[in-house]
């Protein structure tokens, strides 16, 4: 069709040109309210499979539902958060301690889930999600541990981290496995040898609930997996012996 027989006043021709822009419109639309929901479901699938983060909901004035029993740690100033989810599921968070002051702090996530999660982040995707790792300068090194603790095995990897000028070493740890029972966290120190990847893993074994029956609901989703005495093994070692520690990330 020529431009001329456009401007011509036709109305066959008219009528033919708006057809087609009406479907051209139309096909636009549809294609950006079916983008709108790949991205909307994308996006909920970070989350969980059956629950986006702003389904959570923060219990008000959140009682301590984790202890550590460790006279090293019990001094320390510790914050306790807890959220629940209309399908049941549970998350209590124990933050004890400050990175940015020179005793040891730690931060530990146990996640009760209803259903079985099918959606799983890498080990470093887990630490960034952290607010307090994600807001510091921080290097990665390239060794991965597997822990054996009361919350089953846990893959581990060390890194360094520094918040306001202080620098710690740092374990940071999350459980692999899809299963209804999440454990994420970390442990840092000033000192390397205080989070050695078996110490950690001892230490975990020193976690447990104020409430005896939430221990039980969490023995009962490991099953066997309790059983076993707490320890450390490496997984991968890097060519450089664990000293790698080029993937900066940093805001």
């Amino acid at each position: 069709m020529s431009a001329g027989s456009i401007s011509s006043g036709s109305p066959g021709n008219v009528r033919t040109f708006a057809v087609a822009i009406g479907y051209f419109v139309v096909g636009v639309a549809v294609g950006c309210l079916l983008s709108g929901s790949s991205i909307t479901k994308s996006v909920a699938s970070v989350f969980d499979t059956r629950a986006t983060a702003s389904e959570w909901v923060r219990l008000p004035d959140s009682k301590p539902m984790l202890t550590l029993d460790h006279e090293q740690w019990l001094e320390q100033p510790q914050r306790h958060t807890s959220f629940v989810h209309p399908n049941g599921s549970r998350s209590d968070w124990a933050m004890i301690g400050n990175l940015a002051e020179p005793a040891n702090n730690a931060a530990l996530q146990v996640v009760r889930r209803t259903d079985p999660n099918l959606t799983r982040n890498s080990l470093v995707q887990s630490l960034e999600e952290l607010s307090d790792i994600k807001s510091n300068q921080r290097r990665y090194g390239s060794d991965y541990y597997v822990l054996t603790t009361r919350f089953g095995e846990l893959r581990a990897l060390r890194f360094l981290i520094i918040a306001d000028g202080m620098q710690k070493t740092c374990l940071g740890f999350h459980r692999t496995n899809g299963g209804k029972l999440f454990v994420k966290g970390y442990v840092c120190s000033s000192d390397s040898e205080q989070v050695a990847p078996e110490a950690i893993a001892c230490l975990l074994d020193r976690v447990h609930y104020v409430r005896a029956a939430d221990d039980e609901a969490v023995a009962a989703l490991l099953g066997k997996d309790t059983a076993k005495p707490c320890g450390a093994r490496l997984l991968h070692q890097s060519r450089t012996g664990g000293q790698d520690l080029s993937r900066e990330r940093s805001l």
